[in-house]
């Protein structure tokens, strides 16, 4: 749902207020031989709304395995010839960690390169992707050249959507977003939703010759169908969005089975973990990190609900702020990002199920 956020131009204006970290992710990443025979593709911190996935290849005796597939068709191509300088196997299994199309967008040119690819995800999902994909594509081919052109007649009139004058650092961000868009969204237009032909329920083992490669879902977490992937042979964990740098995500999340899910991770014989978004870890310092952050929330929302307290009064209530300066290390973007894609969803997700009602992962 991160990725969503320019799916609508009321979304444009509550982008307005986001500084500019630096990255390009319409255009570069970074490749890290992670170990033997595994690379990753770095996606850089976002200057703008838009985010892409990191994707990790791992190569075996007889073929890769790709871990997502990123959201810039370009950059999987790129990525692709890449992989082709690295090993003449083919590609023969794509897995989708989850269903948020800035991990998934660029199956479909792995489709197109290599037509016998195994595309492997949860069936949670896949079905996820079969309600939401398509549609979201549909509006973008629909409404993302006039979300251009809306932010273009913003910038030139420096005014925010509610009319307001935009401050340097709005001017920053919405010529950052508005770059992003314009080179973005013709891509996205012109690319098509390829779901995974392949899913599993608990764990799946794939062996590349000698390489074996283990699925795992681990339980619901920051999605309902989250995939970890790893390699024993060099105690690679690559963890989609369970974890995350330098800021969480924390929409449509289920808190309590993402701490156990977290605690799961830990448990592994992991010595290199890859995240869904940001630098290649060697220890387990994040991963403990945002681990005891959410057994904050838990516990305090919890405690709001015994009480007896609204969803506003557990707002009010809950105090993370400790964490956020850590994480945010005092960036104002990343301060803005983590209260409007973590703070505020993870509180009232926390709420809701702690008092047993439903929650949703819908964008729309």
């Amino acid at each position: 749902m991160k990725t969503l956020l320019i799916s609508s131009l009321a979304l444009l204006a509550a982008a307005s207020s986001f500084a500019q970290p630096a990255g390009d992710v319409t255009s570069s990443y970074e490749t890290v031989k992670v170990a033997d025979g595994i690379w990753a593709f770095i996606s850089p911190e976002p200057k703008s709304a838009l985010v892409s996935g990191n994707s990790i290849a791992i190569i075996g005796d007889d073929g890769v395995l790709v871990v997502d597939t990123g959201m810039i068709p370009s950059l999987a191509r790129r990525m692709i010839a890449e992989i082709r300088e690295k090993t003449d196997k083919p590609v023969r299994y794509v897995v989708n960690t989850h269903w948020h199309w800035d991990h998934n967008f660029g199956n479909f040119v792995y489709r197109d390169e290599f037509p016998n690819v195994a595309i492997i995800s949860t069936a949670s999902t896949r079905t996820s992707m079969v309600e939401f994909s398509e549609k979201m594509l549909d509006l973008y081919r629909q409404r993302g050249t006039a979300m251009g052109e809306k932010l273009h007649k913003m910038l030139a009139e420096r005014k925010n959507g509610d009319g307001t004058a935009m401050t340097p650092e709005q001017v920053e961000a919405n010529e950052a977003l508005s770059h992003d868009i314009d080179h973005g969204m013709p891509e996205i237009q012109k690319g098509r939703i390829e779901l995974p032909n392949q899913t599993f329920t608990d764990s799946l083992t794939i062996y590349l010759g000698k390489r074996e490669i283990d699925i795992r879902f681990l339980g619901r977490a920051n999605t309902a169908g989250d995939a970890v992937v790893y390699v024993p042979d060099a105690k690679v964990l690559m963890t989609g969005d369970l974890l995350v740098a330098p800021i969480p995500f924390g929409t449509g999340s289920y808190v309590t089975e993402w701490i156990a899910a977290m605690k799961k991770l830990d448990a592994m014989d992991a010595a290199i973990i890859v995240p869904g978004h940001g630098p290649v870890e060697h220890d387990r310092g994040h991963l403990h990190t945002i681990t005891v952050l959410l057994e904050s929330i838990d516990t305090q929302v919890r405690a709001a609900v015994q009480a007896g307290l609204s969803l506003d009064e557990t707002r009010k209530k809950v105090d993370i702020s400790k964490y956020a300066d850590a994480l945010t290390a005092g960036i104002a973007s990343r301060k803005r990002n983590f209260q409007q894609y973590f703070a505020t969803p993870i509180v009232e997700l926390a709420y809701k199920q702690a008092k047993g009602e439903p929650t949703v992962e819908s964008p729309f």
